[in-house]
């Protein structure tokens, strides 16, 4: 397990799923963190709380993080979401969305926190796995 003791880190997609087994700020939305808090009992914790899936909310929740964090020394793009369907099943809204929050947020999440990341010398992580075994 990594060290972040003294660090200051947002992880996406931290109050569910994968990013709740690591360390986590970020969540969709209040109800999910609150919940992630209850599970868990973590109280050292500040939520970073959007939907990442436009570059506008993404800042927002990397400026949120950074503001009660004062900076950011390491990001852990977390967030995703997946719905088992079939291809033939897919619509225009489901592949926008999944592609927005998967590849848009980890991008414009990365592009927002830059800044910060250079200034102290931090890291980007990048998490990703299949939901499904038949990938």
């Amino acid at each position: 397990m990594f060290d972040f003791t003294g660090k200051r880190v947002l992880v996406t997609g931290g109050a569910r799923g994968i990013g709740a087994a690591t360390v986590a700020v970020g969540a969709r939305s209040m109800v999910s963190y609150q919940n992630f808090i209850e599970r868990t009992g973590f109280t050292d914790l500040h939520p970073a709380v959007g939907d990442i899936s436009t570059r506008t909310a993404a800042q927002a929740v990397v400026a949120a993080a950074i503001g009660v964090l004062d900076g950011l020394d390491v990001l852990v793009n977390c967030a995703g979401i997946f719905q088992e369907i079939a291809i033939a099943d897919v619509t225009q809204e489901h592949w926008d969305t999944t592609l927005a929050t998967n590849l848009g947020g980890t991008f414009f999440c990365s592009q927002a926190a830059l800044p910060a990341l250079r200034g102290s010398r931090g890291n980007i992580v990048n998490v990703a796995r299949p939901d499904s075994d038949d990938v």
